[in-house]
Formats: C-alpha cells, structure tokens, sequence
C-alpha cells in the first residue's frame, strides 16, 4: 500500500511538471529541483531529489510546491512560506512568511502578496525590489506566477492585460 501511495504522489508531481511549462523562458530554463512526496499515509510531505533520495523527510503538514530554481513555497498556519533548499533543512527565506500568495521564482525573482498589500515582486533574498503599483486609476489586481523571458503577464481591475519588465517598467 505505501509504495502504491508513493506512485499516486509522484505521478501528482509529474502533472505539476506540466502546468510548470509554461513558465519556462528560451534563454533561462527552469530547474526542478525537489518534488513533493509523502512516504507514509500518516506521515507529512517529503521532498525527493532528482536522483530518488528523500530530502526534508516528514518535514511538512501541508503539500510543498516544487522546488524550482532552488524555492519552493508551503501552505502553513495563516499562510504561505517561501523557502530556499540547499541546507540539511529547508530554510525560509526572510520575511517572506505568512504570505497571501506566491508564485514561482524565475529570472532571481518571485511574485508575491502580503496580507493587506499589493503584489511585490521580492529577490532571493526577499527584499522587495518593486511593488506592482496602479496604473492610472486602476489597481493591478493579478498577474502570472513567475516571469517568462524577462517579462510578466499582469492584468488590471479594469479587465485589462499587460507586461511589466524585471524593473516594473510596463512594457505592453
């Protein structure tokens, strides 16, 4: 039953690997690093590396992402954490706790959403480097989860869709 139930997880992994094509740029390729697992029906999630080990063992409550470009983000308490692998554990990167929302890290940044604020777009160490701001009276009330070739989808309150740059700058 448990090795059953190891399939049934990784085969979900293999369907998130799908959805994640469409982040992927031409010039700078997403890694994946770590897919989540659950190695017991009563255990916690795990994370499996690229050569079939168990890394983080039992470590999560709730399902972690995969772990792409080094970053992974899971579902805890009021929110979400975004953390950073590499270490004997995971490690959550500074300030980037308790989040509405967060999207997947490519091209050194992430978007994400604080409670009660606009989205952010945060480097790997967390700091904010913009904030997704109105554009003329309309508030940009969503946008992609990840940069694609140095540029992200955004769309307005007002039903409107467009690009922003690395910068903040919109481009379309």
């Amino acid at each position: 039953m448990n090795k059953l139930f190891k399939h049934i997880s990784f085969l979900r992994g293999t369907v998130m690997l799908t959805a994640l094509t469409s982040c992927s740029s031409g010039s700078d390729e997403q890694t994946i690093d770590l897919l989540p697992v659950m190695t017991s029906q009563e255990g916690k999630w795990s994370m499996i590396d690229n050569e079939g080990n168990i890394v983080y063992d039992n470590e999560f409550e709730q399902t972690p992402t995969m772990a792409i470009n080094g970053f992974f983000s899971v579902k805890e308490n009021n929110g979400y954490t975004l953390y950073k692998t590499g270490g004997k554990n995971p490690e959550a990167v500074e300030g980037c706790e308790n989040l509405r929302a967060v999207g997947i890290m490519a091209d050194g940044l992430v978007p994400i959403v604080r409670p009660n604020k606009r989205i952010e777009i945060v480097n790997k160490n967390g700091v904010t480097k913009f904030e997704l701001s109105p554009i003329g009276n309309a508030e940009i009330d969503a946008c992609h989860e990840c940069f694609s070739d140095g540029r992200l989808m955004i769309s307005t309150s007002e039903s409107k869709v467009g690009y922003i740059d690395k910068n903040g700058k919109n481009v379309i």
